[in-house]
């Protein structure tokens, strides 16, 4: 049979493929969920819309760790190994990228909550021009950050800036 004559490593390689499918996955899901936060983001958001928004924020929030968990197994598993990821500048960048592209979220991810909270039977103001101004910034540099990961990505596959 066929199985029979797949080398030993075989396994390795499969697992490393469905990590990396993981990841790639998880970065495509995370952006989704930024675009669709992004577009619904608004002044005066009805109590239906910021529950949307909230949906999209916790999935948002589940793809980060699946990516974070993932690019972990990479670099110390599956990858090149820690010891040639280390050397490499841009790799730092991309930890960076991925660094404020999860701090950021913070900020959204706890006004949701805050709100959501103090509904508990209460009526909540609409959220407020600044408030969904500041909102959209955050989510905007959250996108920008998302959307260059892939870029550093591809440099440092291609060896640009390795030591």
């Amino acid at each position: 049979p066929l199985w029979l004559s797949v080398p030993a490593h075989a396994g390795d390689d499969l697992a490393g493929a469905a990590v990396a499918y993981g990841h790639y996955l998880a970065l495509v899901l995370a952006t989704a969920c930024l675009v669709a936060e992004r577009l619904m983001v608004k002044p005066g958001m009805t109590e239906e819309e910021e529950q949307r928004m909230q949906y999209a924020d916790i999935l948002y929030d589940v793809a980060g760790v699946i990516f974070f968990i993932t690019g972990y197994l990479r670099t110390i598993e599956y990858g090149k190994g820690w010891d040639f990821y280390q050397h490499e500048p841009i790799f730092w960048i991309k930890v960076t990228l991925a660094g404020v592209m999860a701090a950021s979220s913070f900020f959204v991810t706890t006004t949701l909550l805050k709100r959501s909270m103090a509904r508990g039977g209460e009526t909540v103001p609409p959220l407020s021009d600044k408030l969904a101004a500041r909102m959209t910034s955050v989510i905007n540099a959250q996108l920008l950050a998302v959307g260059s990961i892939p870029l550093a990505a591809t440099l440092m596959a291609r060896g640009v800036g390795y030591l």
